[in-house]
């Protein structure tokens, strides 16, 4: 503003008069700094123009013909450099207004390219500089992350008014959602007056928990179990003979015969002897849960994998790891439904033949009925049948048919009472099943609905027979098991697997270090074209890279274009086919950086009968998903559907300022002056998409085989797995991952991805690919590799340091990558800062 003159200055300032009402509070700040004079150098006064307007200034003067003349020639030059100065002001105004429509098209392109009508623009970063932001905005339906792929579509949509209206179709893994949409939140809002903790510190205790919705699958299951027990609790005859044939557990002989009635009875026997087996499977379990966790408080042996290598392998078992794996997340279950009702709910479940729904229930399902069951709550779908039902049922039971540990088990069980527990009366039964370790928030006391109350008169006792089910061994669980985090970090992984010899593990030493500035992530913070338009000419150089003809050539090519830690030429590649090269079908290929450490390792090939399969069981679990296709077509970027089913520990509730003790309900318990959330918040929760859509169910169970190999090649890659075992066995309710020991899976359909690296993954993830055609190498930009996949490979490499994507393909292609998430390792170090909480167990 020093640089104009005087002039310039008058002309601006009665632009500024003249067009008042229509400042912005910016213009009428500049306003007053002009007629204030501020900031116009020393010595310098702003002339004060005339309140009459500029043209009409020289008809009221008073002055002679001539001075008159010369004012009209001053207020003409006055004039134009007015007209010049608006239609400058005019100009930026319009250039403004083009930028904000061309802004609104772009978007709305981005908008029609994800199919999201509820499309925002990306946040910015955290004022911290070179710092994300630790909560994630949750990605929608249809929206596109950084590699392309937008969420698969859900099968079906099912709207279920069940008394709780639309709140129903909330997901429980979704972040925290309003109180609103909880039927019971007049009382959620209401702190409790006989609270443990203030009010006024950081956390407060309400009068009913928030639990968010239970998903309507699993709702309607359990309304089949309480429709199945009506006839239980009406029929005493019934119940009698039902509960003592099971419990029993002799197998009914179906003896001989032809006629209908034998053929009649013998469906009945089976019926019958299908339920004992069911029943002897869940105590089974149950029994194998306790025995892994009382095996967990040896130092030695503190997780899964050290369990079964010494105590189970050495026997040769004619099962895998994976399916023992399984039998212990299943007993985990079923003692958790233990502490909801007992051992009498596993009857009823048996029953009703549900036990397929219950097992395959979420965590987080099982643990709110838990707590509906324990605490009588109101308000809610399932209220009446818990307390109309379930509750008197299962007090029936106990005094009809009172069991006890030794009945069940034959041992001294979990050292909880010396020579039995008498699993009839609730006292008892919660401490038996309260003894397994949840990794999860206790559940609070129980509030009797009929025990010992002479109102309800027990029917006739029936005889039940007393031997045991499943004869095991004597086991004691110590209260207090090792740390399972004790010494354990989770970037050793690398030096663990670099560590591992042998005549199948063929290793190429390399130059690189990813850590140089020249392997530095170009693409952070860039928009989709950018990151569209560099993929495009890095592909276009990478489907011309070097095809070597054996090994050692490969080994020499890789090792000379990395020789200076960088690839020395950005246009080379060099690419690796383990199918041309001349390796065996058992064979680990090794490509090791500066540091001695693997960033990408070729596994040994699917075996060939599952190969040949695995194309046809993608499209049976996901029909019309996966298309014969060309990327290179379409006027838009390629995009593909992506299901993941991942827990993610991201943004979840940190408990280092909750209170240690002195909480009875910690379910109750919330922040102070914060929207109530779910207590899950505070634990690893699985990806709303695995736990909407029934397809996944279908898919892990088609690939268990497939699942069972890969797994026991990473056993063999990584040999002491407590460097990610940490994470994995002490999830809540200890479920069972896909491949052990990545902490979850995403599958990608028609996969074409464009640059990126998956900074969520902790460390490294396993790619198996799935397809029929040509083209879709997997490009790693920094060490200049382009590796060929065919059905049925798999690749291991450093996904969250090392740039990758896709080139374009032809024909039908899918691929499945187990990975682990980063944000997990604050749930191995201390359970998110509640491992040391005296209701979390």
């Amino acid at each position: 503003m020093d640089e104009l003159d005087g002039e310039s200055l008058r002309v601006l300032q009665q632009i500024l008069s003249d067009n008042e009402s229509l400042l912005t509070p910016g213009l009428l700040s500049f306003q007053a700094k002009l007629k204030s004079g501020s900031s116009m150098g020393p010595g310098f006064t702003l002339p004060t123009p005339s309140s009459t307007p500029l043209r009409q200034r020289h008809v009221e003067s008073d002055e002679s013909d001539a001075e008159a003349e010369s004012n009209v020639d001053s207020d003409a030059s006055y004039d134009a450099a007015a007209a010049v100065a608006l239609a400058k002001w005019r100009e930026r105004n319009v250039r403004r207004a083009a930028d904000r429509r061309r802004n609104k098209r772009r978007n709305k392109r981005r908008r029609l390219d994800s199919n999201d009508e509820e499309y925002r623009p990306e946040r910015g970063r955290t004022a911290e500089a070179g710092q994300r932001r630790r909560r994630r905005r949750p990605r929608r339906s249809n929206s596109s992350c950084h590699r392309g792929g937008v969420v698969l579509p859900p099968l079906n949509v099912v709207t279920m008014n069940v008394e709780a209206g639309d709140h129903m179709n909330a997901s429980p893994s979704s972040p925290v959602a309003s109180s609103s949409n909880h039927e019971s939140s007049a009382s959620n809002g209401v702190p409790s007056s006989s609270s443990n903790v203030p009010s006024s510190g950081p956390y407060t205790m309400y009068a009913e928990p928030y639990l968010t919705p239970i998903k309507p699958v699993f709702l309607r299951a359990v309304a089949r179990v309480a429709g199945q027990g009506l006839k239980l609790l009406e029929d005493h005859d019934y119940r009698a003979t039902w509960v003592g044939d099971v419990l029993s557990g002799k197998m009914l002989a179906f003896g001989e015969g032809s006629d209908l009635a034998f053929v009649s009875n013998r469906c009945y026997l089976a019926e019958k002897n299908v339920a004992c087996a069911q029943f002897a499977r869940i105590i089974a379990m149950v029994a194998l849960a306790g025995k892994i966790q009382s095996c967990k408080t040896d130092d030695r042996a503190g997780y899964l994998t050290s369990i079964w290598q010494r105590f189970v392998e050495p026997h040769n078992p004619r099962y895998t790891f994976n399916a023992w794996r399984r039998w212990h997340t299943i007993g985990v279950t079923w003692a958790r439904w233990g502490q909801a009702g007992g051992v009498y709910l596993m009857l009823l479940v048996v029953h009703a033949k549900e036990v397929s729904a219950f097992e395959k229930a979420s965590f987080q399902d099982i643990s709110k009925v838990a707590y509906i069951l324990r605490r009588l709550t109101e308000g809610l779908p399932i209220s009446p049948l818990v307390r109309h039902i379930f509750r008197p049922l299962l007090d029936r039971l106990r005094q009809e048919f009172p069991l006890n540990t030794v009945q069940l088990l034959d041992a001294n069980v979990l050292g909880i009472v010396k020579d039995n527990v008498d699993l009839q009366y609730w006292s008892s039964s919660d401490k038996f099943f309260g003894a397994f370790k949840m990794n999860s928030f206790t559940l609070p006391e129980r509030i009797p609905l009929a025990l010992d109350e002479p109102s309800l008169e027990p029917d006739p006792p029936s005889s039940i027979p007393t031997p045991p089910l499943t004869p095991a061994s004597p086991y004691r669980l110590s209260s207090s098991p090792a740390s399972p985090s004790k010494g354990v970090h989770w970037n050793d992984v690398l030096t663990v697997i670099a560590r591992v010899q042998g005549p199948n593990h063929h290793k190429v030493p390399t130059c690189l270090n990813l850590a140089l500035p020249q392997n530095a992530f170009t693409l952070r913070g860039a928009s989709s074209s950018t990151t569209m338009t560099y993929t495009e000419k890095r592909r276009a150089l990478a489907s011309l890279a070097l095809e070597p003809s054996d090994l050692p050539e490969f080994e020499e090519q890789l090792k000379k274009q990395l020789l200076r830690g960088y690839r020395v030429d950005p246009a080379r590649y060099v690419l690796l086919d383990r199918h041309k090269l001349g390796l065996e079908s058992d064979k680990f290929l090794h490509l090791m950086d500066i540091h001695n450490q693997p960033f990408a390792i070729s596994l040994p090939p699917v075996p060939k009968q599952h190969r040949d399969n695995l194309m046809a069981f993608l499209e049976a679990a996901f029909p019309d998903v996966i298309q014969n296709q060309d990327s290179r077509n379409g006027t838009r970027p390629h995009r593909f559907h992506a299901l993941h089913c991942t827990m993610y520990n991201r943004s979840a509730r940190r408990g280092h300022d909750a209170p240690v003790d002195g909480v009875d309900d910690a379910w109750r318990m919330d922040k102070t002056g914060q929207k109530r959330s779910d207590i899950f918040q505070s634990m690893p929760r699985m990806a709303k998409e695995a736990t909407s859509d029934e397809r996944w169910d279908t898919l892990r169970e088609l690939l268990q085989p497939i699942s069972d190999f890969l797994t026991e090649q990473m056993r063999i890659l990584i040999p002491d797995f407590t460097v990610l075992d940490a994470y994995i066995d002490f999830l809540p309710g200890c479920p069972q991952p896909s491949v052990y020991h990545f902490g979850g899976v995403v599958v990608n359909f028609n996969a074409c991805s464009r640059g990126h690296r998956d900074h969520g993954d902790q460390n490294i993830c396993l790619v198996l690919s799935a397809h029929e055609g040509t083209g879709a190498e997997l490009v790693m930009e920094e060490p200049g590799l382009v590796v060929r996949t065919y059905t049925g490979d798999s690749l291991v490499f450093q996904s969250c340091r090392i740039t990758h994507f896709n080139l374009h393909y032809t024909g039908k292609r899918a691929s499945i990558v187990f990975h682990s998430d980063r944000d997990g390792s604050a749930w191995a170090k201390d359970r998110n800062g509640w491992g040391n909480k005296t209701y979390f167990y």
